[in-house]
């Protein structure tokens, strides 16, 4: 697992990497709760460099995760235990040392911001 965050206490979503699976931990019983796969199932090397809860997350009202991977950015309903490909915006650099690329945040305005690394890409 190269990203973990728990959503409640004793419960996690993680993401391995070179995988296109979110995995649902039940830490206090011991077992994986669920796996779900990236919303582009037919890629098998998804490399996830940034896991976070929004920043209004809670259980019932806003269960919501945002993922940073070499495909995009995805957004994770916890409660429906689904993925979505919120925008294609690829890496195709090797991101190893530059820590955690995702970042979310509310403005003083209320507005959620999500900062992340973008690659510009030239032919």
């Amino acid at each position: 697992m190269n990203k973990v965050i728990e959503y409640r206490e004793g419960h996690f979503l993680a993401v391995a990497w070179d995988n296109n699976k979110f995995i649902f931990i039940d830490h206090l019983k011991e077992r994986i709760e669920q796996i779900i796969m990236h919303p582009k199932k037919d890629n098998y090397s998804v490399r996830c460099w940034g896991l976070e809860l929004v920043p209004d997350f809670d259980i019932v009202k806003c269960p919501f995760a945002v993922a940073r991977d070499n495909i995009g950015i995805i957004l994770i309903d916890i409660n429906q235990r689904r993925a979505y490909l919120l925008t294609e915006l690829p890496i195709s650099v090797n991101l190893f040392g530059h820590g955690d690329i995702l970042k979310l945040f509310k403005t003083h305005s209320g507005e959620t911001v999500i900062s992340t690394v973008v690659q510009d890409v030239h032919s």
